[in-house]
């Protein structure tokens, strides 16, 4: 019996990991987009100025 508490503690772990990981991608990839966004909004801005 403690072997089948311990098998479900295990894959609950691993679930939860895996969900920690995916919200740290998904954090990841919205940050890197944002900065993107950013920078091509400012890049013209610091082209005129240099002009």
């Amino acid at each position: 019996m403690k072997e089948i508490i311990l098998q479900m503690g295990e894959s609950l772990i691993t679930e939860s990991f895996d969900s920690t990981n995916n919200i740290f991608e998904e954090f990841r990839l919205f940050s890197s987009s944002l900065f993107f966004q950013i920078m091509d909004m400012i890049t013209p801005m610091f082209q005129n100025l240099v002009k």
